[in-house]
């Protein structure tokens, strides 16, 4: 991810930069309501929240960026899910569906 000038936010009921823009939830929580020229404004690119902060003062659980220009997310892996038709009927074992059917 290109982050270019990042606001880093380590919780959300500290001081930062965007603190004006921190709402409550009908749940209490904490959130950031914030837009790119929100984020422009206060003379940043994207936002990050470290998992270091504390939450009790409305940190995160993991790392999050929040970047608002598609051009900056960069994929280095694309991951398909998907099922198998008929499969499972078939009696595959889940841990080991080729062994299972015989492949």
């Amino acid at each position: 991810v290109l982050l270019g000038k990042t606001c880093v936010i380590q919780a959300l009921k500290q001081p930062h930069p965007l603190s004006r823009h921190v709402q409550t939830s009908t749940k209490g929580r904490p959130y950031l309501n914030v837009d790119l020229s929100a984020v422009q404004n206060a003379g940043y690119d994207s936002v990050f929240a470290p998992r270091e902060g504390d939450r009790s003062a409305g940190g995160v659980l993991f790392d999050e960026y929040i970047v608002y220009d598609p051009a900056q997310a960069i994929p280095r892996y694309i991951v398909h899910f998907g099922a198998c038709p008929g499969l499972w009927d078939a009696g595959a074992s889940w841990r080991n569906p080729a062994t299972t059917l015989g492949a």
